[in-house]
């Protein structure tokens, strides 16, 4: 039956290759590994990395971060089970020095068939800082010959173990029952801060190693903040109670700084309707898509700066008494800073464009106003008593958005009756009145911070059309006898034309 025998004959041959392709696929994903979930998870997730130090595998983006001279515990497994040993070893850079550097070295002890296996040790790390540091794992397989070893390779970086500096150049001030503070971080790199409160001067320190959150209360003070940011408002503050802050340091260790405190005591500013001063040597330096801005802060009676940006001319301010954050909009302006510093760092803007910037903060002004008046829908310079209404617009010029004035027409002649809604503008009839004199008096607020205001005053008198004593009676006459005369001279030419 020769037919049937190469039919087994091909049927071995295909157990033979699934055999050998399932042995080399066990192989494929052999044979250790550092854990992918312990403390310093493997640059590759292969466990069959047979080429030493470290497969020629770029080193990762995020390495993790350890003390210098800390003691850990490295974890690893092994996915098939052979006879043999490991060793852990240490590379100050570049995947080199490892033989030179060696942490632990050990006979594997785990003889059972199942897989996989897992293994940990405790080492001490080198007491050195590095960034470009890694460990190195070897499994040194002795059932074959020779030893067969294969690699993992995890990426750290050594910091000191010191805690960090405090802040630099920590300032507070107070405001619309609310306390701003700003400060600016230490010479270093994934430092955050954490901030108490308390109504009294602040002894307690946050514990090294330990994480907090806000609302977490460390003795008798309260954590307020804790992040990355570079400033920090308080608000909803009782008037006339001073508060207490400290502000800590802190790296990715949960190692904390000594802390700086300050303090500031809420007053009631309701009434205060001075502004400050402007701030002065404002300048900005463009570099790309950014800007870097920096000024001088008045001395005396000062919160916080607010800085809104524009393409075009800025003629909107903040208004009295309203709080705004970063990207809130004035007008047809954009919040790019609110805080207490000198100087400011705005990104994302288009290069080539014109941009405006306007620190607020004392820079208002009162409008300016002039009266205009029109009878009959045309513009007039005298009044008569019988040639239509009458209407005086107030004209404002201001910094400020004239449209959020607020304009009243209180002090004018009673007798002046209004007859339209219009807040800039004062219509009435004359025809009901007396020949005279009358009184008109506006008064225009803007909306600046905090709002100015100006009142314009003028009188106007009524006269009646047929009044020669103005003049314009024969004024009248005589133009329309030269427009006869012209139009007269025009016919004729026309005449001799045809």
């Amino acid at each position: 039956m020769p037919g049937w025998n190469k039919k087994v004959i091909a049927a071995v041959e295909i157990v033979v290759l699934v055999i050998i392709a399932m042995l080399y696929t066990e192989m494929a994903r052999a044979h250790a590994r550092f854990a992918l979930d312990g403390v310093v998870p493997p640059r590759s997730t292969s466990a069959g990395i047979k080429t030493g130090p470290c497969g020629d595998i770029p080193r990762s983006l995020n390495p993790t971060t350890l003390n210098a001279g800390q003691q850990i515990t490295v974890e690893w497994e092994e996915t098939i089970n052979h006879p043999g040993s490991y060793r852990i070893a240490f590379s100050p850079a570049n995947d080199q020095g490892f033989d030179d550097n060696v942490l632990y070295d050990a006979i594997d002890t785990q003889d059972g068939s199942d897989v996989p296996h897992f293994y940990s040790a405790t080492i001490t790390l080198p007491n050195m800082a590095c960034e470009g540091c890694s460990l190195q794992l070897i499994q040194v397989m002795t059932d074959r010959n020779p030893p067969t070893m294969y690699y993992s390779c995890a990426d750290i970086r050594l910091v000191a173990d010191v805690p960090p500096e405090d802040v630099q150049n920590l300032t507070a001030a107070t405001g619309n029952n609310e306390v701003s503070i700003a400060w600016e971080y230490p010479d270093s790199t994934n430092l955050e801060v954490l901030i108490l409160r308390s109504t009294n001067t602040i002894t307690a320190s946050p514990t090294g190693g330990q994480a907090y959150q806000a609302n977490d209360i460390i003795d008798s003070a309260s954590a307020v903040y804790v992040g990355n940011a570079s400033q920090y408002v308080d608000t909803g503050l009782t008037v006339d109670q001073t508060y207490y802050y400290k502000v800590f340091v802190l790296d990715e260790q949960l190692r904390y700084s000594t802390g700086v405190e300050v303090q500031q005591t809420i007053v009631d500013n309701s009434n205060d309707t001075t502004p400050p001063a402007p701030v002065q040597n404002f300048t900005a330096t463009a570099d790309g898509d950014t800007m870097r801005l920096s000024w001088e802060n008045p001395a005396e009676d000062f919160y916080k700066v607010i800085i809104v940006w524009d393409t075009i001319s800025i003629v909107s301010e903040p208004i009295a008494n309203t709080s705004y954050v970063i990207d809130d909009d004035i007008g047809t302006s954009h919040v790019v800073y609110n805080g207490l510093g000198n100087s400011a760092t705005i990104t994302g803007l288009t290069p080539g464009q014109t941009s405006e910037f306007l620190p607020t903060g004392g820079t208002n002004e009162p409008p300016e106003l002039s009266l205009v008046w029109s009878q009959n829908g045309m513009p007039v310079a005298t009044i008569y008593q019988d040639r239509g209404p009458v209407t005086i617009t107030v004209m404002i010029n201001d910094e400020n958005d004239p449209s959020q004035a607020t304009i009243s027409w209180d002090g004018t002649d009673s007798q002046l009756q209004d007859t339209d809604a219009l807040p800039d503008t004062l219509t009435f009839d004359p025809s009901v009145l007396n020949l005279g004199a009358y009184r008109v008096q506006v008064t225009v607020a803007d909306n600046g911070n905090p709002p100015l205001s100006a009142t314009k005053t003028d009188s106007i008198e009524i006269v009646s059309a047929y009044d020669n004593s103005s003049g314009a009676g024969s004024v009248g006459h005589i133009g329309l006898l030269l427009f006869l005369l012209l139009l007269q001279r025009y016919y004729s030419w026309r005449t001799r034309k045809i």
